[in-house]
C-alpha cells in the first residue's frame, strides 16, 4: 500500500500545467500584435458611401495638401498631395484591412494552442445524493427503513504520460430502523486515490502532446501566412506606386506630343495658302485626333492606378472617394543592381514564407506518422486503487478512525486489448506514412518553383535594365532626329507630303521611345520588389522597417532615394 502511495505521488508532478510557449518579440510580432489591437481600420459609418470613408489613425500624421489655381481667376483647378513611397508603404501597412484579415489568424491559433494544453488542467468534482427507502421485509432482523445522505468531492487530472488520476472524499451518513445494528445512524468517510496509466497504446509523451504540437505547427503556419500576405501588400503597393509613376509620366509624354503635333497642324494650316494642301492639313489633323485619344485613355490610366494605390493605403486623404491628386515624389531607381544568383538562392530558401509553410506541413506529418505508430499497438492498461475507511457514531470519530490508516484497501489490475487483424489502425499508418511522404515531395516541388522564380525575376531585373539603356538611347535619337528635321525645314522653306509625314512620325517615335524607356525603368524597379518577395526579404527593406508603425528600425545608410549617380549599388544594399 505505501509503493501505492509513493506511485501516486510520484505521477502528480507529471500533471502540471501546460502553457504555449512565449511569444518573440520581434518586429513583425510587434506589428501583429498592433494590428489585432487596433482592430479593423475603422470607417466613418456602415451604411451609404461613409462605409467607404477611413477615419484618421493616431499612428499616422496627416499629409500636406496642395491646391492648384487657374493663373487668370485665381479659380481652384484641383487638390494635390505629394506621396513618398516610404509614406505610402507606411499608410497601407496602418490601414490594410487585407492585413488586417488575416492577423486575427495567429492570434486565432494561439487560443488553439491553450485549448490543446487545457487537457492536462486538473478538474475539481463535486457530489452530493440523498436517497430514503421505505420497504417491507420478511424478517424482523433485516431494515426496512433507511435514509442516506452521501457527500463527494475531490479532484481529477489527465497527465502528459496518458494516466489518469484522481482523488476523492466521501463522507456517506446512514441511518436505519434494523433492531440489531449496533450503529443506527453511522458516519462512514472514506479518502479514495485512483489511477489509471496506459502502458502501450494512448501512452507517454509523443502521442498525448501531440495535439498540443499540432496547435504550436499551426501557430507557426498561420504567423508565415501573416508574413507573406503583408509581404503581398508591400509588393503590391510598391509596383501600384511604380505604376502611377509611369501612368503620370505617360500622361506628360502624350500632352507633350499633342502640343508638338497642334503646333505642326497650325503651322501647316498657316502655309494653307502658300504650299499646304488640302491633303496635308487633313493629315495633320488626324495626327492630331489620335494623339488627343491617346492622352485620354492615358489620363485615364493614371486615373485608375491612382484608385488602385488609395484602395490599398485606405488612408484617411487618399482613398477612392477622395478628390486629391496623387502626385508621386520618389524616383525609379535608374542604376543597375549587382545579384548574386547563388546569395538569392540560399536566401529564398531559408526565407521565403511558402518553404516555412512546407516545413511546418513536414513536421506536422511526422507527428500524425508516431501518433499511427502508437495507435496500432496493443492496449495494454495498468490500474490501481487505494483507500482508507473509518467508522463511527458521528462525523468526528468517524474520521480520526480514517486518520489513523488502520482501515485500508487497495487493488492492481492490468487489462490487455488487441483487435484481430488490427487493419483499420494498420491503414491509418500506412496513410500517415504516405501523407509525410507527400509533404516531403510539397516542400521540394515549392522549392524547385521558388528557384525557378527566383532565376527568372535576376533575369528579369538585369533584361529590364538593359532594355531601359537601350530605350533610352532610341529615346535620345529620336530626339536628335527631330531637332534635325526642325532645322532641315527651316532652311528648305518648303513642306511636302513627304516631309510632313516624317516629321509626325518623328514626334510619334520620341513618344513611343520615351514611354517605352520609363515602362523599362518602371518594370526594372518592379522585378526587383518581385524578387525581394520571392526571397522573403521583403521586410528587410529600409523603407519597410521605417514604414511599421510599431517600432522603426535603425536607419539605413543608403535607399534607392538616396544613392549617388556614381555609387555602386549591390543587391544587399538595396534590400538590407
Amino acid at each position: 500500500m505505501n509503493r501505492l502511495v509513493f506511485s501516486f505521488c510520484l505521477c502528480l508532478p507529471l500533471s502540471g500545467c501546460l502553457s504555449p510557449p512565449a511569444v518573440p518579440s520581434s518586429l513583425l510580432t510587434r506589428y501583429h500584435e498592433a494590428m489585432v489591437s487596433r482592430s479593423p481600420a475603422e470607417r466613418v459609418g456602415t451604411r451609404g458611401l461613409d462605409l467607404l470613408k477611413p477615419v484618421a489613425t493616431e499612428y499616422l500624421a496627416p499629409l500636406d495638401i496642395k491646391f492648384v489655381e487657374d493663373p487668370e481667376t485665381h479659380e481652384v483647378l484641383r487638390f494635390v498631395i505629394e506621396l513618398s513611397l516610404d509614406e505610402a508603404v507606411r499608410r497601407a501597412l496602418v490601414n490594410s484591412l487585407d492585413i488586417a484579415v488575416v492577423s486575427f489568424d495567429p492570434g486565432i491559433s494561439r487560443e488553439q494552442m491553450l485549448e490543446a494544453a487545457a487537457q492536462f488542467d486538473a478538474v475539481f468534482f463535486a457530489d452530493f445524493t440523498y436517497a430514503s427507502d421505505n420497504e417491507q421485509v420478511a424478517s424482523a432482523f433485516a431494515a426496512g427503513e433507511s435514509k442516506t445522505r452521501t457527500w463527494e468531492a475531490g479532484l481529477t487530472q489527465k497527465t502528459v504520460t496518458g494516466a489518469t488520476w484522481a482523488a476523492s472524499w466521501t463522507m456517506t451518513r446512514t441511518w436505519d430502523n434494523s433492531t440489531y445494528s449496533t450503529l443506527p445512524k453511522r458516519y462512514e468517510p472514506v479518502l479514495l486515490l485512483e489511477i489509471s496509466q496506459p502502458l502501450l497504446r494512448d501512452a507517454w509523451g509523443q502521442y498525448n502532446l501531440a495535439n498540443l504540437r499540432l496547435a504550436r505547427i499551426n501557430h507557426q503556419i498561420t504567423v508565415a501566412q501573416f508574413r507573406q500576405k503583408v509581404e503581398e501588400v508591400i509588393t503590391e503597393v510598391i509596383a501600384t506606386y511604380w505604376a502611377l509613376v509611369q501612368a503620370r509620366r505617360e500622361v506628360r509624354i502624350q500632352e507633350d506630343l499633342l502640343f508638338e503635333t497642334t503646333n505642326t497642324l497650325r503651322r501647316v494650316e498657316a502655309r494653307g495658302e502658300l504650299d499646304a494642301t488640302a491633303v496635308q492639313i487633313r493629315q495633320a489633323e488626324a495626327a492630331t485626333a489620335d494623339r488627343r485619344a491617346r492622352l485620354i485613355r492615358a489620363q485615364k490610366i493614371a486615373r485608375d492606378m491612382q484608385d488602385a494605390l488609395g484602395r490599398l493605403m485606405a488612408d484617411e486623404q487618399i482613398n477612392l472617394l477622395s478628390g486629391c491628386e496623387i502626385v508621386p515624389t520618389t524616383e525609379p531607381l535608374d542604376q543597375l543592381v549587382q545579384l548574386d544568383e547563388t546569395d538569392q538562392l540560399l536566401s529564398a530558401l531559408q526565407f521565403n514564407p511558402l518553404l516555412e509553410q512546407a516545413r511546418e506541413g513536414i513536421a506536422a506529418a511526422d507527428i500524425g506518422v508516431r501518433v499511427a505508430k502508437n495507435q496500432q499497438l496493443p492496449r495494454l492498461d495498468l490500474t490501481a486503487s487505494g483507500s482508507f475507511g473509518g467508522l463511527a457514531a458521528n462525523a468526528h470519530e468517524a474520521h480520526e478512525n480514517m486518520g489513523s490508516l488502520d482501515y485500508a484497501s487497495y487493488s492492481i489490475g492490468i487489462r490487455l486489448e488487441y483487435p484481430l487483424g488490427n487493419r483499420v489502425l494498420r491503414s491509418r499508418l500506412r496513410r500517415a506514412k504516405l501523407r509525410r511522404l507527400q509533404a516531403v515531395a510539397d516542400l521540394q516541388n515549392t522549392a524547385d518553383l521558388i528557384a525557378q522564380q527566383v532565376r527568372e525575376r535576376i533575369r528579369q531585373v538585369r533584361s529590364t535594365y538593359k532594355e531601359f539603356q537601350a530605350h533610352r538611347e532610341a529615346a535620345q535619337a529620336a530626339r536628335e532626329q527631330l531637332a534635325a528635321l526642325k532645322d532641315v525645314e527651316e532652311l528648305r522653306g518648303r513642306l511636302t507630303p513627304e516631309f510632313l509625314q516624317v516629321k509626325l512620325s518623328a514626334q510619334q517615335s520620341i513618344a513611343a521611345s520615351e514611354s517605352a524607356e520609363m515602362q523599362a525603368l518602371v518594370s526594372h524597379n518592379t522585378a526587383l520588389v518581385e524578387l525581394a518577395r520571392t526571397t522573403g526579404t521583403v521586410l528587410e527593406l529600409n523603407r519597410v522597417k521605417l514604414a511599421i508603425p510599431t517600432a522603426a528600425g535603425p536607419p539605413a545608410p543608403r535607399t534607392s532615394d538616396n544613392i549617388s549617380p556614381g555609387d555602386t549599388i549591390t543587391h544587399r544594399t538595396f534590400l538590407r
